[in-house]
């Protein structure tokens, strides 16, 4: 009897791959956002920092122009702040999408797998008939050799 072989192995194979790539999507997403989180800490950082620079100058004494400046460098932190906002929750969305499509392929891959044993216990299945049909031919030649 020949050798089992699924009919669908490529496609198995091809599937598999592509759950490989959509992991390591997810991860290079994943490492977007907490570069981006990263950024979002710093800017919180710097805020602060300048902040407490403007409250100290302006108990020393400081010009309206450097009041102005600190508000106009605030207000650039703040509009950075949210751009990074944006771009955090783009990132999840997107993250959020290659995982239904990560849990659609595993779940095909999953079918795929089952049917591939089913195909592989009905072959062993017939493969044990052909090898007793086979024996209780050996013996029924023996005995006819024998009588």
């Amino acid at each position: 009897m020949k050798k089992f072989v699924f009919s669908l192995e490529k496609v198995l194979n091809v599937k598999q791959q592509m759950l490989e790539v959509k992991k390591n999507e997810i991860l290079q997403l994943q490492m977007k956002i907490q570069e981006v989180e990263k950024e979002e800490e710093n800017i919180k950082l710097e805020f602060h920092e300048y902040d407490k620079q403007m409250k100290s100058e302006l108990e020393r004494g400081t010009s309206p122009q450097n009041v102005m400046t600190y508000k106009v460098y605030f207000n650039s932190l703040i509009r950075r702040e949210k751009e990074l906002a944006k771009e955090k929750e783009f990132y999840k969305e997107l993250v959020r999408q290659q995982q239904e499509e990560l849990v659609k392929l595993k779940s095909e891959i999953s079918g795929l797998e089952k049917l591939k044993e089913k195909q592989r216990a009905e072959y062993d299945k017939s493969l044990r008939k052909a090898q007793e049909r086979d024996i209780e031919e050996y013996i029924n030649q023996i005995s006819a050799a024998h009588q």
